[in-house]
């Protein structure tokens, strides 16, 4: 349970990563906060699927956090001016 809930925070993680680290980490906990929701509501069919989405989004939690320290985030703002 513990690999598979790994390799899946892994995943979004490169995912992240993909999009562009800094962005991602510039909206700081609603990313978090989205994530595991989508991650609970994508393993909600049988309980194992739930606990692996659970642990993987707090992994994921983790991971970021650590990032944040490491990189400096983009303040992002709904608006161009």
């Amino acid at each position: 349970m513990f690999t598979l809930a790994l390799i899946t925070a892994l995943g979004v993680y490169f995912i992240f990563m993909r999009i562009g680290m800094r962005r991602v980490l510039g909206f700081g906990a609603a990313a978090d906060i989205t994530t595991s929701i989508g991650l609970v509501l994508l393993g909600a069919a049988t309980f194992s699927g739930m606990m692996v989405a659970l642990i993987a989004g707090a992994m994921l939690s983790v991971m970021l956090f650590t990032t944040r320290l490491f990189l400096k985030p983009t303040k992002m703002k709904l608006f161009r001016r």
